[in-house]
């Protein structure tokens, strides 16, 4: 009975399959840039970002103001809306409670968070930026094993 399995592996963990004598065939597909997929932030058709090809993104500090426009605002508008409660785009253009605004100024300090298993972490690729009063705890080692 032949088994056939559709596993996210890193291209090292790939490698070690193939070399298993258990594995009868393998194959590795890496996604490709410009491949939408719905699940990441800012979860834009019109951006076409996945996990693997991610951004580029300014990451706003409390106070920074942007102004926006049509190649900026898919990226901000999920930040806008979670920190306002509304905002609404019509033609590229946002507006806050029926108002336009083509400047912005934002309330929070954000950070870009990344799991320590690239190909298998929910992090800031699925949930955009997080703000820092969010941020629970803070990293005073690292190690790394070979």
């Amino acid at each position: 009975m032949n088994l056939e399995y559709a596993v996210s592996a890193s291209f090292v963990e790939y490698i070690k399959m193939k070399q298993d004598s258990n594995v009868l065939a393998i194959s590795y597909q890496l996604e490709q840039p410009f491949v939408f997929e719905d699940d990441i932030y800012p979860y834009s058709e019109k951006l076409k970002w996945n996990k693997h090809f991610w951004g580029p993104i300014y990451l706003p500090k409390k106070g920074d103001k942007i102004q926006l426009s049509r190649n900026n605002i898919d990226v901000y508008l999920p930040i806008i809306q979670e920190e306002e409660r509304t905002g609404k785009v019509h033609n590229d253009s946002l507006f806050i409670k029926g108002r336009y605004v083509s400047e912005y100024e934002f309330k929070n300090d954000y950070y870009f968070v990344m799991g320590d298993n690239r190909d298998n972490a929910v992090d800031s690729r699925y949930l955009g930026p997080i703000r820092r009063k969010d941020v629970v705890g803070i990293v005073f080692y690292s190690y790394h094993f070979k």
